[in-house]
């Protein structure tokens, strides 16, 4: 069956809900959101350089989703739970391999970028397991 393309409105929606649906869930624990919220973030990474791979997103959407994705991981770095710093700190880097990869149109490296996110988001859920 043939993939649908995603228009970039209906893409920035979706990645819209996944974000405001991660931050809502209903977690007493500032870590847990931290974690979430992280989570959310690889997810978007992972969303945008999938669909930019593909051509179903332009590239100046997918630089600028990107470029604000970061921007929110580093923010954290510095306000969030001391337990989850090393964790956002990997995943703002590898959500800048992923950004510098588009930004160079570079289609090649994408998909060992987007597995270090991967690695990040997949760490992050592990449950039990503290972040690293």
């Amino acid at each position: 069956m043939a993939r649908r393309r995603m228009s970039p409105p209906v893409l920035a929606s979706a990645l819209l809900i996944v974000c405001l649906g991660t931050a809502s869930c209903g977690s007493s624990s500032d870590v847990e959101q931290a974690r979430q919220r992280a989570v959310s973030w690889a997810a978007t990474t992972t969303m945008v350089g999938e669909e930019w791979s593909a051509g179903h997103v332009p590239d100046r959407y997918a630089a600028r989703t990107l470029a604000a994705t970061r921007q929110e991981v580093q923010k954290s770095i510095g306000r969030g739970p001391a337990t989850l710093t090393p964790s956002l700190q990997r995943l703002a880097d590898a959500v800048g391999g992923v950004e510098d990869a588009v930004a160079r149109r570079d289609r090649a490296v994408l998909p060992t970028r987007l597995r270090a996110v991967e690695s990040v988001r997949a760490a992050l859920t592990r449950p039990g397991e503290r972040p690293s």
